[in-house]
């Protein structure tokens, strides 16, 4: 097998432009239905959580190029971002996708949904239709998922794997919870042999909208919670689609370019683009949220600060041991490598390609 960091450089984003001519499935939706509908085979597993938290996988281990049905030896996670879910990194044809990538490179890949993406909402003992329960449930930040859930996952693929340890791909905020994982998690440090962080995420560039900022800066987190509650953010993300594919398509398309500034040229045309943004969200708590506006705030990477008189506490970022590769968008406006370099150990390598922050992930 080649590093994987070289099947990234050669197999991903050398192919990247292959995708953006192939049409992208009508009505077929979701990671659990893209990944047969291209001829994969599909695993769903269930992993729980110290905490009590369901984190839905969903496998691949095997290409549908192999002789054999006998999963791959070499394990690799893949974690999507901030309000996505697995269905990312499916979502363009096999020949650029990176999860179908992978799968033809001999990966046994595995594909992690986050707690509260919408494959991810159960729980041991919290019922979400309970209005107390819910209340808990999503309380969470990056702190939760750092300490229970990517130890979890970690340790319930190795299980299926004849190998002693797993490669692990993150995508933006899939990159800052193995992060801070690997900082206060020296055994997990042995469990991983490779971390490839694309769009990698500890502190994102401050926010270039200055009327937001100041309105942030005066009203603090309060004024997120006031607006969007205290449970989940981006809800509507699983019901327009149900409503209505066109408002949903457009409200992401607005999104995107206006707010976030992200142009999405290397999505393809206009048509492509629409179906496309149909896998991009999905739901999160809005504490989780606020988490990442406190470290814009405080320019740190750092604890969620659940009342303004307890002190946030810095990730110790220096003490990982994993060998790190770090892939870095020349046009992202969120991920702050200046940053990454001064925090993170000497031996993290950085890659730097000619893409936003969204389109690094997806391929098209």
């Amino acid at each position: 097998m080649k590093r994987i960091e070289t099947e990234i450089n050669e197999l991903y984003f050398n192919r990247i432009q292959m995708g953006r001519k192939i049409k992208v499935p009508a009505n077929v939706s979701g990671a659990p239905n893209l990944i047969p509908f291209w001829g994969y085979p599909c695993e769903e597993h269930q992993v729980v959580t110290q905490d009590g938290y369901h984190i839905t996988l969903f496998r691949i281990p095997y290409s549908r190029k192999s002789t054999t049905t006998s999963p791959s030896p070499y394990p690799v996670i893949l974690w999507h971002g901030l309000a996505n879910c697995s269905s990312l990194f499916v979502a363009g044809c096999p020949e650029s996708s990176l999860a179908f990538v992978l799968s033809d490179a001999g990966y046994d890949v595995w594909l992690a949904n986050a707690r509260g993406s919408m494959y991810s909402q159960t729980h041991e003992w919290f019922d979400l239709n309970n209005r107390y329960d819910a209340q808990e449930y999503w309380n969470y930040s990056i702190d939760e998922m750092a300490k229970y859930d990517v130890p979890s996952v970690v340790d319930y693929v190795l299980k299926f794997s004849v190998s002693p340890t797993v490669s692990y791909i993150g995508f933006s905020q899939g990159t800052a919870k193995m992060i801070a994982a690997l900082s206060i998690n020296e055994e997990l440090n042995d469990k991983v042999n490779h971390f490839i962080a694309l769009a990698p995420a500890m502190k994102p560039k401050k926010i270039k909208n200055q009327s937001f900022t100041n309105i942030m800066n005066y009203f603090g987190a309060e004024l997120l919670y006031w607006i969007l509650g205290s449970h989940s953010f981006i809800s509507l993300a699983e019901y327009l689609p149900k409503i209505s594919l066109a408002v949903n398509r457009f409200l992401i398309r607005w999104f995107v370019q206006l707010v976030l500034h992200w142009q999405m040229e290397k999505f393809g045309d206009y048509d492509r683009q629409l179906k496309l943004y149909e896998h991009l969200f999905s739901t999160t708590s809005v504490q989780n949220f606020v988490h990442w506006f406190q470290i814009i705030n405080n320019e740190s990477f750092s604890t969620f600060q659940s009342h303004p008189e307890r002190n946030s506490i810095e990730y110790p970022t220096k003490n990982i041991r994993t060998k790190m590769s770090l892939f870095c968008g020349c046009n992202d406006n969120i991920s702050d490598p200046e940053y990454l370099r001064s925090q993170l150990p000497k031996h993290a390598e950085f890659y730097f390609v000619d893409y936003e922050h969204l389109v690094i992930d997806n391929t098209d």
